[in-house]
């Protein structure tokens, strides 16, 4: 096991030499959004309210804001200091997590802070590049599954199911997907919406350094439209996946760990699960909820193994082979006890670095072992 680990990181460590993990304007795009973020916090409405519940906070002499002074080290901060850092996670904690509030100015004013990041962060010559490089993928992923050995009928509705993708780009919060929790938008990049079939664009998509990068993670999220969770919910008849995903459970391939079900009851007697959620989990044991399994308990991982794997799939039948498939995993990552995710050094060694054509081009004498259809 500890061999397996080594040679996990050594051979991802080789294959990110010289590879930048993030695109270089990155940093100075997050740090212009910030800026407006801690900007908006100043907004008369804002910064009214806030100011209102502080010194609220202070006349009741509340353990909670002592506390927070005590995290922050603002116990012996000037008052205008203070002030400034509770508008900030004010606005962060009360306002944006809690969206849309009751006054309208406020959310007049986070409304335009929203548009003014979607401007800057997605142009819309950058949407046109994004929506063509997804067409690209669609193509590409067609002409793969056209030579899969699988049934008719399942090829058919792959295939439907890959022409119907569509990205799905902020345009406002107001009546859409993003009103709820518009703090998703700017924290989290590219990732798939089941119940609408689309791939939700937020703004950490700009991270990716490279269209080979952007290329490989638009084929991953089209992975998610057919994985081992999602297949019974869109497809008809037996998936034709279930050889493979036995195999990326097992310890020649990525060890994709199963969903540990053991506190289910304890689950239903807390009433953290209905029966009938309890069910549809039982039916469905590689899907995972928000709430279950609980933080720190094991979440099944075969979807994302699956996602990578279709994804590498795609890749290497693309014109982008010889590129880096995915920069962004040579960045380290620490995964929360119980991660749906898989190291980044294994997803990209044993799953990208294991699919024959990708390990061709990188000249890897014993590449890992590859799963096949």
């Amino acid at each position: 096991m500890i061999f397996k680990l080594l040679f996990s990181l050594l051979f991802a460590q080789n294959l990110c030499d010289q590879v930048i993990p993030l695109a270089p304007d990155y940093q100075a795009l997050d740090a212009r959004i910030q800026k407006k973020i801690a900007d908006a916090s100043n907004l008369a409405p804002v910064a009214s309210e806030a100011d209102s519940v502080l010194s609220k906070l202070i006349a009741a002499k509340s353990p909670i804001l002592l506390d927070w002074l005590k995290k922050r080290e603002l116990m012996s901060a000037k008052e205008e200091t203070i002030a400034k850092e509770w508008r900030k996670y004010y606005l962060d904690n009360f306002i944006l997590s809690r969206y849309p509030s009751d006054n309208k100015r406020i959310n007049n004013g986070v409304e335009n802070l929203f548009l003014e990041i979607a401007n800057l962060a997605f142009p819309k010559v950058y949407q046109q590049k994004i929506e063509k490089l997804l067409v690209q993928v669609q193509k590409d992923a067609k002409a793969m599954v056209e030579n899969w050995p699988i049934e008719p009928t399942q090829q058919k509705q792959i295939i439907q199911k890959i022409a119907s993708l569509k990205l799905y780009w902020f345009e406002k919060l107001q009546g859409t997907r993003f009103e709820q929790k518009p703090l998703e938008f700017v924290r989290w990049g590219v990732a798939y919406d089941p119940i609408h079939h689309e791939i939700n664009m937020g703004v950490l998509a700009k991270r990716y350094p490279s269209d080979a990068n952007l290329y490989a993670v638009l084929a991953h999220e089209m992975g998610h439209a057919m994985d081992p969770c999602r297949w019974g919910a869109y497809f008809n008849g037996p998936s034709p996946f279930t050889k493979l995903h036995s195999c990326l459970r097992q310890d020649k391939s990525v060890a994709a760990k199963k969903r540990d079900d053991s506190q289910m009851q304890q689950a239903l007697k807390s009433q953290l699960l209905t029966p009938a959620m309890a069910q549809s989990l039982k039916e469905n044991p590689t899907c995972n909820r928000s709430f279950y399994p609980a933080v720190g308990v094991q979440k099944d991982q075969l979807a994302e193994a699956f996602a990578d794997w279709f994804s590498a799939e795609v890749f290497a039948k693309s014109t982008f082979l010889g590129q880096h498939p995915r920069p962004d995993l040579c960045a380290s990552n620490e995964l929360q006890a119980g991660s749906s995710y898989l190291p980044n050094h294994d997803r990209l060694a044993k799953i990208y670095g294991a699919q024959p054509l990708i390990a061709a081009k990188w000249k890897t004498p014993t590449p890992p072992f590859h799963c096949p259809l």
